[in-house]
């Protein structure tokens, strides 16, 4: 089948085709467009054509790119704002509210610098005697009591004990009166450092510790009994008047928080270190029973540095037989 020949091109290819010769030789001695020419009418047509094509696919590929960029930095400002959401529910402070080690409050009045509570002298302590509480099969209700670790369950905990409770002979100030947590490679990190702690229990902040030896940065809540869940009361054998008292250590900094600051269950407090008599990051756990009440703005021993009434109050946790140590594990029924 041959090629139809457009009816606008002649014998040579711009006169219009015609059966009659004499019409040919006019048509062939007309004027005529220059054919020598780089560009012909057609061509430059063409030409600008396809440059008018080829910028608008240009214009269409930058919109499509603009707007994929524009999907991924809307897609990355709303992760961003879940995680801050999910912290918030959390009780995590948000990144301009981290303040490793400060105490600062606008309600500063609400700080006392002396316990509530009078201070025996420090002979009169030591002749007391530590009552470690007798061991007991508790019933717990899960949802009242939190990991002391935001990454680690319950369950889990057992699991990460790098030191375990091993209480001193009663009345002395001796071997670990805690337990400790520490892993390497797990949950998704390299080490705990950093890991967020949570309030194991609510209740009000007693104590707020910053870089003293031993315990380092520290923070100590006490849980009323009529704020313990009765099972565990009961199996911990604490009386009415008795609050639980739970001491967090370690810590490489925590949040904003006040002496007297109500605490709930689950909150974040600060974030696990080494600070203190500390060689590697962990948080060191410990559990006390004691008269409600007491307050300890601060607590050191060892050291030169440590103040007469840091001393008392270091003692007075420790050795002078006011408050029962027992083994945290407890808390989560963790131990017959």
């Amino acid at each position: 089948m041959g090629v139809k020949i457009p009816h606008f091109v002649g014998a040579r290819g711009f006169e219009p085709p015609t059966s009659c010769t004499p019409c040919k030789r006019a048509s062939r001695s007309a004027p005529r467009p220059d054919t020598g020419s780089d560009y012909s009418a057609l061509s430059i047509f063409w030409q600008e054509k396809s440059a008018m094509v080829l910028k608008l696919k240009r214009k269409q590929k930058l919109a499509g790119t603009l707007s994929i960029a524009v999907l991924f930095l809307s897609f990355g400002i709303y992760h961003v704002a879940i995680q801050e959401v999910a912290l918030r529910r959390n009780h995590a402070p948000s990144f301009s509210e981290i303040q490793f080690g400060d105490r600062s409050h606008p309600n500063e009045n609400l700080v006392s610098s002396t316990p509530q509570k009078p201070i025996a002298t420090i002979a009169a302590m030591t002749v007391g005697i530590n009552q470690p509480v007798p061991s007991a099969t508790m019933e717990l209700t899960r949802a009242q009591v939190c990991s002391p670790l935001f990454s680690t369950s319950i369950e889990e905990l057992p699991r990460i004990v790098s030191d375990g409770y091993h209480p001193p002979p009663l009345g002395k100030d001796g071997r670990h009166q805690g337990v400790d947590f520490a892993y390497y490679r797990q949950y998704g990190r390299s080490s705990i450092a950093g890991e967020r702690i949570r309030a194991v229990l609510g209740g009000n902040i007693a104590g707020l510790l910053e870089d003293r030896f031993p315990y380092g940065n520290a923070v100590i809540i006490e849980t009323p009994y009529r704020q313990i869940p009765y099972s565990l009361a009961e199996g911990l054998g604490l009386q009415n008047g008795e609050s639980l008292y739970t001491l967090y250590a370690h810590l490489s900094g925590y949040v904003p928080l006040v002496l007297g600051e109500t605490i709930h269950a689950c909150q974040i407090l600060g974030w696990v270190g080494k600070s203190g008599n500390a060689e590697v990051a962990h948080l060191h756990l410990e559990t006390r029973i004691g008269k409600g009440g007491y307050i300890f703005p601060s607590m050191a021993y060892y050291t030169k540095e440590a103040s007469e009434e840091e001393r008392k109050l270091y003692l007075l946790w420790r050795t002078s037989g006011e408050f029962r140590h027992f083994d945290p594990l407890m808390l989560f029924g963790l131990k017959p």
